[in-house]
């Protein structure tokens, strides 16, 4: 997948602008071209749509010197850029954008001039990424969601499960961050669930889980290092084991202790949850990591055949499972 067209929704404010940097990277490293839209709300402060035709000019016309001062600096970079002024519902304006555009990555900021809420996404966002079945990188404000550097996101922590939508976004995060100064950290997380309160497991029982585990254990790690060989020669690539109780909080939990730059992960994974546009563990993740999390869409499902070993294999290891 390569993103060759890269949209950033801007409403004018600093907030929204977190995204701009990134956004301006992803171009970059795609040689893509960057789209800046800012959407024009048809309704007054008092919630209805009768604007003053004078005042809807003015808006206008600070839109576009808005615009046209991000493109000048970001042209001046090399980056081929539009910018697009468009009037309605901010959300379905971006969705209708994205489609019509054939958008390959949007990257927003997780509010807007909104600002943040007790939401963990602004209203916009979250209708928004909801609604979208086009790659998606949101940013939250701050110092975790900066890019680190001029040579952009050093450390990428990518979750792993087994499946072959996981191992297709490693392999994609790969091929667009491809430099000496990335270091690519997989992780395998193997799910225990909690026991029920009541349940007392016999001491033959309570062997037997813990064997189970430690297989699971010992086959995540020969599947990591499988994993690992193959994007060593492009990249630095280290791998973690973790066993936990929830795999979006365990994957926000090494992100944190990791001071990684970027999360990057599919949308589904081993879930097949093909009817919603973000799976579970994705949604979670996106809405309580405050680092940069990039979401790669794998909607419709293209998947090669798999032997049956490999089934066997990944029912072993893939044990990403929602909290």
């Amino acid at each position: 997948m390569s993103f060759a067209r890269v949209l950033v929704p801007l409403d004018g404010s600093q907030v929204a602008e977190n995204a701009l940097d990134h956004a301006r990277r992803m171009a970059k490293a795609s040689g893509g071209e960057l789209y800046l839209l800012y959407v024009l709300s048809s309704l007054n402060h008092n919630g209805d749509s009768h604007i003053d035709p004078l005042d809807w000019q003015l808006q206008q016309a600070r839109a576009k010197r808005y615009l046209d001062r991000h493109a000048e600096r970001l042209s001046a970079e090399g980056l081929t850029v539009s910018q697009h002024i468009d009037e309605g519902d901010p959300a379905a304006q971006i969705l209708e954008f994205a489609k019509r555009h054939a958008i390959d990555l949007i990257v927003f900021s997780a509010y807007g001039r909104g600002d943040a809420s007790r939401f963990r996404f602004g209203g916009t966002v979250q209708k928004a990424v909801r609604g979208t079945q086009t790659s998606i990188l949101i940013v939250r404000p701050g110092p975790a969601g900066a890019v680190a550097s001029e040579q952009g996101y050093r450390r990428v922590l990518v979750p792993l499960d087994g499946s072959y939508r996981a191992e297709w976004a490693a392999c994609e995060v790969v091929s667009l961050l491809r430099s000496p100064q990335t270091e690519l950290i997989l992780l395998q997380i193997i799910v225990t669930p909690n026991e029920l309160p009541s349940m007392r497991l016999s001491g033959d029982m309570a062997a037997l889980k813990e064997r189970l585990v430690a297989e699971q254990l010992r086959m995540g790690q020969r599947y990591l290092e499988t994993v690992c060989r193959r994007m060593q020669s492009c990249v630095k690539v280290g791998t973690r084991l973790v066993r936990a109780r929830s795999a979006a909080k365990e994957i926000v939990r090494t992100a944190e202790r990791e001071n990684v730059d970027l999360v990057a992960l599919s949308a589904h994974g081993g879930s097949d949850e093909s009817i919603w546009e973000l799976g579970s563990v994705a949604d979670a993740v996106a809405s309580h990591c405050d680092r940069p999390v990039l979401i790669f869409q794998d909607l419709p499902t293209t998947q090669p055949g798999v032997s049956h070993d490999d089934c066997a294999h990944r029912d072993l290891t893939g044990l990403y499972r929602p909290a």
